[in-house]
């Protein structure tokens, strides 16, 4: 597998997307110099370890908007992005729309609105 010399920073970005992570920490998990594991990144996962970091943050930030009702700006803090402005931007141009646009088009579902249409779809399948 072509991603297992990444392995340990591919783990440790995945558990701490919404932290400052520099490529030389992740270069040094995985026993790489700084450039070297950049090329190695982008080669094995066809993205820059910025596109990826942000691609992590973006699809935790999708789920938030559905599942929470927490403020945009909350989200985009709690997604690990500094600047709510700059979190709009950028999950515009990854989504197609705006996050507040994104949460009116999919509705807003809290964890009990979730469960119960599971349930429902269950019950239907069932019969």
């Amino acid at each position: 597998d072509r991603t297992y010399p990444l392995l340990p920073a591919l783990t440790y970005l995945n558990a701490n997307y919404d932290k400052k992570i520099s490529v030389s920490e992740l270069a040094a998990r995985s026993g790489y110099s700084k450039s070297g594991f950049q090329h190695k990144f982008s080669d094995v996962m066809g993205v820059s370890v910025k596109k990826y970091q942000n691609e992590i943050r973006l699809r935790c930030a999708c789920e938030m908007l559905i599942c929470t009702g927490n403020p945009v700006s909350e989200i985009a803090y709690s997604c690990g992005f500094d600047d709510p402005l700059y979190f709009s931007r950028i999950f515009k141009k990854y989504c197609g729309v705006s996050p507040s646009e994104y949460r009116s088009a999919r509705g807003f579902k809290s964890v009990v609105q979730i469960e119960s249409d599971a349930v429902a779809r269950f019950s239907l399948r069932r019969y």
